[in-house]
């Protein structure tokens, strides 16, 4: 990853991540601790659950970008 710097760490180790997510589920699927689709529910249901928290997400961070930018930091006003 000799381009990208800390950005390529950050990449690799969320591929790793992704990767053994995916591994954790087929090796539970396979070995019979957790059960196919389980809980998945139907398309419409987890598409509308999706949309509804991702329009939560959206509204909670420009009601928390509202409360925070209006805030005094420390380290605005300090000079070395």
């Amino acid at each position: 990853m000799g381009p990208l710097a800390q950005v390529g760490l950050a990449l690799a180790t969320s591929i790793g991540a992704w990767i053994n997510l995916g591994l954790v589920g087929w090796f539970g699927i396979r070995a019979g601790h957790i059960p196919d689709r389980a809980g998945c529910g139907n398309r419409r249901s987890s598409g509308a659950a999706g949309l509804v928290l991702a329009v939560v997400l959206w509204l909670c961070g420009r009601a928390g970008h509202a409360v925070v930018s209006g805030l005094a930091w420390p380290w605005r006003h300090w000079r070395p």
